[in-house]
C-alpha cells in the first residue's frame, strides 16, 4: 500500500519551469472522420508544440491513423491485439510501448486531448520528487470545431480564456491522461480501450 500524502508532501507546480524531461506520449486514435478528426488533429498538433518536443506514438489501424501519423511525422504502430468486437486491448498497447518508447516517462493520452505548456513542468516536478508516480488528469470539455494553429504565441492564452468562460469540467470518470515512469504498468489485464 502506498503512503498517504500529507500537506508537506504536496508539490507546488511552477508553470514557468523549463522542463528537460524526455517523455513519450502514446494514444489510440478513433477513425479520423468528421469532427473527431479535427479534435484529434488539434490534440496531436498541441503535443508537437510542447517543449521539449515529446516522442509521439499512435497505435491502431483505424481509418486515417497511418496517414495522420505520416503527416505529423510521428511513429505509428498499426498491429494491436483487439477484442472480438475490434476494440484495441490496452495490455498489448502498454506492453508494446514499453518495448519501443525511447524515453523513460510514458504518458497515455486520449487522442482528442489538447495539452498546454504547463503539462511538462508538472510532470518534471512530480518525477523529481518521486521515482515511482502516477499522474492522472481530467479534461475540460470545450467546443472546438476548427483547426488550431499551435505555433502562434497567443493561442494558449486564447484557449485558457475560453476555458474560463465556457468550458465544463469533465465528470469523475473523465480521466484522459495517465503519466508514469517505465517500467510501471508494463503488464496489464486484458482491458479494452474505453470508447464513447
Amino acid at each position: 500500500m502506498g503512503k498517504s500524502m500529507t500537506a508537506s508532501d504536496r508539490i507546488a507546480i511552477n508553470p514557468q519551469l523549463k522542463p528537460t524531461l524526455k517523455i513519450t506520449l502514446f494514444a489510440v486514435p478513433k477513425p479520423f472522420i468528421g469532427q473527431i478528426s479535427t479534435l484529434q488533429r488539434n490534440a496531436i498538433a498541441s503535443w508537437l508544440n510542447l517543449s521539449p518536443q515529446p516522442e509521439i506514438i499512435l497505435f491502431g489501424s483505424d481509418q486515417g491513423v497511418r496517414e495522420v501519423a505520416q503527416e505529423f511525422g510521428v511513429k505509428h504502430i498499426p498491429n494491436v491485439r483487439c477484442t472480438p468486437q475490434g476494440t484495441p486491448l490496452l495490455n498489448d498497447i502498454f506492453a508494446q510501448v514499453h518495448q519501443i518508447a525511447t524515453h523513460p516517462i510514458l504518458a497515455y493520452v486520449n487522442a482528442d486531448i489538447i495539452l498546454l505548456n504547463d503539462f511538462f513542468p508538472t510532470v518534471q516536478q512530480v518525477s523529481s520528487k518521486e521515482p515511482k508516480f502516477l499522474i492522472l488528469g481530467r479534461r475540460w470539455n470545450l467546443d472546438i470545431n476548427h483547426p488550431i494553429n499551435f505555433t502562434t504565441s497567443e493561442v494558449e492564452k486564447q484557449l485558457r480564456d475560453r476555458l474560463q468562460q465556457t468550458a465544463i469540467f469533465g465528470g469523475i470518470g473523465a480521466l484522459d491522461y495517465f503519466v508514469f515512469p517505465k517500467p510501471l504498468f508494463s503488464k496489464l489485464p486484458e482491458f479494452a480501450v474505453g470508447r464513447a
